[in-house]
This record gives C-alpha cells, structure tokens and sequence, in this order.
C-alpha cells in the first residue's frame, strides 16, 4: 500500500502499473519494497496525470505519458551475444531491446542494482557513466531467516513422508537459469548413493516460450530415482522463505543474471549457495559461497563439499547470513531518492 506522506518539497510521480506489479517476481519485489519505503520518505503522487518534479519508471517498458525528467531502474543487459540471444524466443528478445533502448534514452538518469548491470549498460547503451548509479537491492532479514528450517523441512516431510534433505531452485523456468544443470547435479548425487530431493519454486519466464515444453523438462522425474522432484506452486512468503531455510543448499547457475535475489534470500536465511561465475552473481555472493561454472559437473561438486563436510556448510551459511545483512531495502530507497532529488534539482 501506497502511503502518501509529505516529507519532503520533491514530488515523485509513479506510473500507476508499477504500484500493481506482483510481489512475487524478482521485479515486482523490487518495486513493492522500495516504492514502499519511498512513500515514507518523501511525496509520492501515483499515475501519470498527476503533476510531479520528477518521474521514477521501469527502465524496461517506458510510459509515454510521462511528461518531464525521469529516474529509471533497469535491472539488467541480458542480450547482445549469441549465447544469450538463443535462449530467448526472437519476439520476446525484440521487445524487450527496443523497450530497453527506448527507456535508456528517454531517462534523465538511471539506477541499477550491480556493478556488472552498469558495465552492461555503459557498453550497450553509450551511456555517460555519470548518468547510471548502483544500488544494490535489498532482502526482508525478518522473513528470510534461519529459524524458519523446521518449518520448511516440516513441508518437505509432508510431502515426502520422511526427513530426506533438500536442495532448493527457486527462480523462473527460462532456460538461462540452467536448471538442467542443477536437475543433472541431482542425478549425478541420486546415482552415488545420496538421498537428496530439488525443491523447485519456480515460475513461468514472461515472453513467447513454450511453456508446456519448458515444464515437462523442469518438472519431470528423475531418472531412475522418482520421487525426488517436489513441486512446491504458489507458497506464500512464509512458505517460501521456510522451504528456502531447510534447504541444504540454494542453487542458482544462472547463465545470466542481473542481480539475482533469490540468491540474497537463500544467504539471508543462513543456507549455501553455488552459483555460476557469470554476470552479477559473484558480485552478490562475495567469498560467501560457491562460485561455479554453469554445468552439472561444476554445481555437483560444490554439492558434495558441502553434503560431506557438515561443519564447513554451516560456517559458510553463517558468512553467507552476515554478508547479506548489508543488503537492505531502506538502503536501495535512500540510494534512489538521492538520484531522484538530484534529478530535480537539476529541472528547476
């Protein structure tokens, strides 16, 4: 909810579309929690027929309505290279550019999450280095946190019937976030013997996929060893944030990632993580965790050192939980606001 409080003589017009977004996507949390934070810190007025010193918009889908300097957040530069561009169908990749072309030129400056997302955008774009500012995004410490993973292995058991650990995917279902390599690494784990599930909490990816064929390939059995993937749709928070604490470990060997928040909520809730060693991801992760090449082989053998060594997993998880403590929303808003106050003070 949008609570409109005036704290400040910088008015900041919001399209109405982005006060709507679901919370439950990656893009839609970021705009929930810093539009949250935003109305407690300075005037908010929503929809673009209202009179604002400066606008803030998706850097990926601009409004032509807006009428005056904008502030867009654009998470990401996730084409312009052959291996990139093959995962995406061509109509989806062509919407997505143009918007993101479109948006970058129309804004007076622009935010973003990583340091990697900046080169991006600097490289593709032309961008003056000075136009684009990093602040990295945030995570609710209260929800994901530790003391939630008798709750999530509770869920599994349910679900299973018995105490078999879990690894835990939850992203979308696009093939560049390389679950295949993570389904490979269970099977490689489930053929030498050990009794791990995937939890997958996964989402359909926005654009011209074919969706009946990404799910059969996500969600289907593991060969040999039926039972270990468990489908968990629609969680509520607290469900999620659960199932993320019980894990044994977070996977995400994402070909391509802009920032990469579930990786902050697995770190937040004290669990390892393996990643891929590509884009924004070890810029998140740090020496917190496992930083991987993208194959079934690279995120099996992260796995077994974390299975086999118990005492390791556990100080990794912790290092991973203090590293996240320095990502907060509040953070992200006050980094926003400072652009947006700067872009107005430059109109009058």
């Amino acid at each position: 909810m949008i609570l409109l409080k005036r704290k400040s003589r910088v008015v900041v017009g919001v399209p109405t579309r982005l006060t709507a977004v679901s919370p439950h996507s990656g893009h839609g949390r970021v705009w929930s929690e810093v539009l949250d934070r935003l109305s407690q810190m300075t005037d908010l007025v929503v929809g673009t027929d209202k009179a604002a010193d400066v606008w803030l918009d998706n850097g990926h889908d601009p409004d032509p309505a807006i009428d005056g300097p904008v502030v867009a957040c654009a998470y990401e530069v996730s084409w312009g290279t052959p291996e990139l561009d093959a995962e995406f169908p061509p109509e989806t990749l062509q919407k997505l550019s143009v918007a993101t072309e479109q948006a970058m030129a129309r804004a007076t400056q622009v935010v973003t999450g990583a340091q990697t997302s900046k080169k991006q955008l600097l490289e593709y774009y032309g961008l003056p280095p000075e136009r684009v500012h990093v602040y990295p995004f945030g995570v609710d410490h209260e929800l994901f946190h530790p003391r939630r993973a008798p709750k999530g292995r509770a869920l599994v058991r349910e679900r299973t019937g018995d105490d078999r650990p879990y690894l835990i995917f939850t992203s979308a279902i696009s093939p560049r976030k390389n679950l295949h390599a993570v389904r490979g690494a269970l099977q490689g784990l489930a053929d030498g013997g050990f009794p791990h599930a995937l939890v997958i909490v996964a989402a359909d990816p926005p654009g011209d996929f074919d969706l009946d064929e990404l799910r059969r390939q996500a969600f289907a059995e593991l060969p040999g060893h039926p039972g270990r993937i468990l489908r968990f749709s629609d969680p509520s928070d607290e469900e999620l944030a659960s199932l993320v604490a019980g894990a044994t470990a977070a996977c995400q060997p994402s070909r391509f990632e802009g920032f990469g928040l579930p990786v902050l909520e697995a770190m937040a809730s004290g669990i390892p993580v393996v990643v891929a060693n590509r884009a924004a991801l070890p810029e998140v992760v740090g020496q917190a965790g496992w930083i991987v090449e993208p194959t079934a082989e690279g995120v099996e053998q992260a796995l077994l050192e974390i299975i086999e060594d118990p005492a390791l997993a556990h100080r990794m998880g912790a290092k991973a939980r203090r590293r996240a403590e320095s990502f907060t929303w509040d953070r992200t808003a006050k980094g926003w606001l400072h652009v947006l106050r700067a872009t107005a003070r430059e109109r009058r």
